[in-house]
């Protein structure tokens, strides 16, 4: 039989959410803010009424057998703590092999949002009204249309979760899905502008700019329509070359979890960039950030025109350095590349303001995904075939490759030439 503990448990702090936290009876205890007196008094409440209880275990049963958990003296739970519990879930939820995919990080905007005027509010208060304020004030934040919708749905999906979670009733979702998302053409909702594919033009004057393993990167996708972390993972293990074209089969991919395979084909082209890089492990990675620093290293040497001098030649690399070359790129670090190359091919002015700084930038640069929706206005381009963009991009439906699409207006034109 387990000891009863003589030491109170502790007031703690739950890092993943700042919320304190007192855990007993095998239960853990939402507080509030950590440090804030309504945490203090939470706390003091459930301790008193844990010690009147006869300080009980987890899962203490009477002599029929029958639980009597604690009863809680809050009563209903607050935004605050059901917040905090989706957070420990989604933490453990989005995560792929192993490995966070990053999307929990997404609902933070929304989730901030929420506590910033609703923390304390219980979450059967919280109804259609409340929600429509949030999306108003985002509205004047100057928020995009499409953030404004995405942000609102994260909220509803926090609720939806409370409800499997048996946390909520359900009436407070079915009350919060009749909250319309902002419409196209809204007043004062600003409307991001269409992704495009970036320009043969741009894209010829930033290569040069790139590390030389980077540049294979940017062409090999360019020509293959795969997405950036597809070609980061890339092995040579993963590709067959017995098959024409060359077909890598990604060890795992963005829609797998929908049961879909994910190909993806390399032709003549393609196939003269990769060769290189197969002659290695066959699990090793093909794009390497520390094999692109040798490069770097070795073409500096190459232009250099003075004499390396002997201390200079005895130098060994620092052991003890902050930063060292990762075994393969990730979607970011291959984007920063991106970034910087574009930075260098088109130099800002250097009389203008920061504001203005950045918003140059900002039009000079070009992302990873607008290859892919290059790759996708080139094949039907030449061909025709949005089927075949879908395939190539590994889209789930054709609607989704008709926006990585850019329109056909060269078509129109010669088309209208010649009967208008």
């Amino acid at each position: 039989m387990p000891r009863l503990t003589r030491s109170l448990p502790r007031y703690r702090l739950h890092k993943a959410s700042g919320q304190a936290i007192v855990e007993f009876a095998g239960q853990v205890h939402y507080l509030g803010p950590h440090g804030s007196d309504v945490s203090r008094d939470q706390y003091d409440a459930l301790i008193s009424q844990w010690l009147s209880a006869g300080r009980p275990l987890p899962c203490e049963s009477d002599s029929s057998g029958t639980t009597h958990p604690l009863p809680d003296p809050v009563g209903e739970i607050k935004i605050r703590e059901l917040v905090a519990r989706f957070w420990i879930h989604a933490e453990s939820h989005y995560v792929k092999y192993g490995s966070p995919t990053g999307t929990h990080k997404n609902y933070r905007p929304a989730l901030r949002r929420l506590l910033k005027h609703h923390a304390e509010m219980p979450v059967s208060q919280f109804g259609p009204k409340a929600l429509k304020r949030l999306k108003e004030e985002m509205r004047l934040a100057g928020n995009s249309r499409r953030y404004i919708n995405d942000n609102l749905d994260r909220i509803r999906r926090v609720f939806t979760w409370g409800v499997s979670e048996e946390l909520i009733p359900v009436e407070v979702c079915q009350r919060l899905a009749t909250v319309e998302s902002v419409r196209i053409g809204a007043a004062g909702v600003t409307e991001h502008a269409a992704v495009l594919p970036v320009s043969d033009l741009q894209f010829a004057q930033t290569l040069p700019f790139l590390p030389p393993v980077v540049q294979d990167m940017v062409q090999l996708q360019k020509l293959s329509g795969a997405r950036p972390g597809e070609l980061c993972i890339l092995r040579p293990r993963d590709i067959d070359t017995s098959l024409t074209p060359w077909v890598y089969r990604p060890q795992f991919h963005k829609t797998e979890h929908h049961g879909k395979p994910r190909l993806i084909h390399f032709g003549p082209q393609a196939q003269a960039i990769l060769i290189s890089y197969l002659q290695r492990d066959m699990d090793a990675y093909c794009f390497s950030p520390q094999e692109s620093e040798q490069r770097r290293s070795v073409l500096r040497r190459a232009k250099r025109k003075t004499k390396v001098t002997p201390s200079q030649a005895a130098r060994k690399p620092k052991t003890s350095s902050r930063w060292r070359p990762k075994l393969r790129y990730t979607t970011e670090s291959y984007r920063r590349s991106i970034a910087r190359a574009c930075d260098s091919a088109f130099p800002a002015p250097k009389e203008i303001s920061e504001t203005e700084r950045k918003a140059w930038q900002s039009a000079h640069r070009w992302s990873p995904n607008q290859l892919r929706h290059a790759a996708a206005t080139e094949i039907c381009r030449k061909f025709g075939s949005l089927v075949a963009a879908k395939e190539a991009l590994g889209h789930s439906s054709i609607r989704t490759t008709e926006n990585y699409v850019q329109p056909k207006y060269e078509q129109v034109r010669d088309v209208m030439s010649q009967i208008g």
